[in-house]
């Protein structure tokens, strides 16, 4: 399968897939009659998959503060002297365990999802319409949100299981390369992204084709020097207020440049966050400099669901805003929308399943790993242990008579000889 994204109509036409950009017909962007909208597409972004995408990000949200304030008691109230010799209740550990858990099974599915949806464009690429492209960008920066708050909360997300946390973070990676390339080819001067006549036209026909070029980094440097360029004014105040301006003028005309810069933002801080935490498990760090890069991480892990909370908020906004002003009304596809496919109960069943892994850790965490074998297995570890514990014991018991007896014999010869028995 090869990658297809960006596309223009020369590349599609390559791939013997025509690609018709009636901006004579559309140049207007004004608003659409009923017979000009769209057909919802189902298999990509039907309103049901959407939901799901939102639906994973808030509950990850929600997850997610529930071990920020965690961190704040580990971190803070544990750390107290008259704290640090006190157990935490078994329970609340367990607890913990279980949030963790859950929250690692919903970025897995959230990468699974995401993954299909970025093959599912991909495949699409010359047919897919402006507006189903937006609010794939959009779907795509929810599944980000998922993936940030499961390496920003779970503090020793590396320390786990190294092998399991690198095989987790190459597909998070990856999913943010490829996102990457996709909102990338949105950033040109002419993408519609609000609802209008142009966003019935192909994307296709708008897409920055620099975006693969190390995810469009050549074209920052462009955009810095349109931003900075203050014009022939002299004075402080006229430079700021004219770089201001520019700012304006280019992140309205890109577009996309919000969600792309959403993240890449998400990405840096997510890996500033695992190194940052697998650092202080493997140096030998001072309490003040603990300390400092402890509360670091918990302000950064409250910014992240704040900035989270955000993002699913304008995005469940924007979706219900150019669905109801780009798709043919209900009332005309009442038989449509009822159907239930593939595409759509997918998502939903492997949301569900994540009840499954509720269930697990609940009861891993509370009951124990059920079987014989674990029983057999931790029964012989325990009699392992006391017999390690025994000779341990025993040794300690030698050593000591050693000493004791070396002692008596340092005492002896310091005496003088022994008479009189």
């Amino acid at each position: 399968m090869k990658w297809m994204i960006p596309s223009s109509p020369q590349i599609c036409a390559a791939h013997n897939q025509a690609v018709t950009c009636n901006f004579e017909l559309y140049g207007s962007n004004g608003p659409l009659l009923d017979v000009q909208r769209l057909a919802p597409n189902e298999d990509i972004t039907g309103q049901k998959i959407v939901k799901v995408f939102i639906i994973n990000a808030f509950i990850a949200i929600v997850l997610s503060l529930a071990l920020s304030v965690d961190k704040v008691k580990v971190n803070e109230y544990d750390s107290r002297p008259k704290r640090k010799d006190k157990e935490e209740h078994k329970r609340f550990v367990k607890l913990i365990h279980t949030i963790e858990t859950l929250l690692q099974t919903f970025s897995d599915q959230q990468l699974i999802a995401s993954i299909a949806l970025l093959l599912a464009v991909n495949q699409q690429a010359c047919q897919l319409s402006a507006y189903h492209y937006n609010l794939v960008c959009t779907m795509l920066v929810l599944g980000v949100v998922t993936h940030l708050n499961l390496l920003m909360n779970i503090t020793d997300f590396l320390n786990k299981g190294k092998f399991v946390a690198l095989y987790r973070l190459v597909g998070i990676l990856a999913q943010m390369v490829l996102s990457g390339f996709v909102l990338k080819a949105r950033m040109s001067n002419n993408f519609p992204t609000t609802a209008g006549l142009l966003s019935i036209i192909p994307a296709a026909c708008f897409e920055d084709m620099n975006s693969t070029d190390i995810l469009g980094v050549s074209n920052w440097s462009t955009l810095a020097h349109s931003v900075t360029t203050a014009g022939v004014a002299s004075n402080t105040t006229a430079n700021a207020k004219q770089i201001l301006d520019n700012l304006t003028a280019s992140s309205t005309a890109n577009g996309g440049i919000g969600e792309y810069t959403t993240l890449a933002v998400f990405l840096f801080i997510a890996l500033a966050s695992v190194t940052s935490e697998y650092l202080q498990q493997k140096l030998n760090l001072t309490e003040r400099k603990r300390i400092g890069m402890s509360r670091a991480s918990i302000a950064c892990s409250f910014m992240s669901i704040i900035a989270s909370t955000v993002i699913v908020v304008l995005s469940f906004t924007r979706y219900n805003s150019l669905r109801s002003e780009m798709e043919i009304p209900a009332l005309y596809r009442a038989v449509e929308g009822n159907q239930w496919t593939f595409s759509q109960i997918l998502p939903i069943l492997m949301m569900a399943g994540s009840s499954i892994a509720v269930v697990k850790a609940v009861t891993e965490s509370f009951i124990g790993i059920p079987g014989r074998r674990f029983e057999i297995q931790a029964a012989n570890a325990l009699k392992k242990g006391g017999r390690n514990l025994e000779k341990n014991n025993g040794n300690a018991d030698v050593e000591k008579g050693d000493r004791d007896g070396n002692s008596s014999e340092e005492h002896l010869l310091q005496s003088g000889p022994v008479t009189g028995f």
